[in-house]
């Protein structure tokens, strides 16, 4: 995964991402390519196959290791997996009972935090993320949090959050 790509493509793509994603803050159009670079591929797991984003950000994003993961793909393999594993009764129930063991990821715990209904600010929820999630980069799942709340949560979760004073909450 190299950061040095053409000249300027970092700085074009962070400035496409900027306008359509919004994160929350915005990256910063002003470093340079190398620092621009890496902060794109912090913001790699953020990104999502159906993001309005140019040809030309797409291009850069794969070239810094974004990959198309959709959940229609990952549920394909998952069928094909269990069809392969399915030849005993005891294989299909292990296979049933794994998702209901499966602990809720960073963004459903977003989601968790802000409907309980009193404002909280991104911070407060870095910090339950943080918490729940020790084995990962807490600069990580700050971007994500940047780039969840509010407008990527409302857009593809349907859920309206709004800023207060005092933080963030559901409508």
């Amino acid at each position: 995964m190299s950061t040095k790509p053409a000249a300027n493509q970092n700085q074009e793509a962070a400035k496409d991402i900027n306008k359509i994603l919004k994160p929350e803050p915005l990256l910063d159009i002003g470093a340079g390519e190398e620092s621009i670079g890496k902060e794109l591929v912090e913001l790699i797991p953020s990104i999502k196959k159906g993001d309005a984003l140019t040809p030309a950000t797409w291009k850069t994003l794969k070239g810094l290791g974004w990959k198309d993961a959709t959940p229609k793909s990952a549920s394909a393999s998952k069928k094909v997996v269990t069809t392969k594993k399915a030849p005993t009764p005891k294989a299909k129930k292990e296979v049933k009972s794994e998702p209901k063991k499966k602990k809720p990821g960073v963004i459903s715990t977003i989601i968790e935090v802000l409907k309980k209904g009193k404002p909280v600010t991104k911070e407060a929820i870095l910090a339950v993320l943080t918490k729940r999630f020790p084995d990962r980069s807490a600069e990580s799942m700050s971007k994500t949090i940047n780039v969840q709340v509010p407008n990527r949560i409302a857009k593809e979760q349907g859920i309206k959050v709004e800023k207060t004073k005092k933080g963030y909450v559901v409508q």
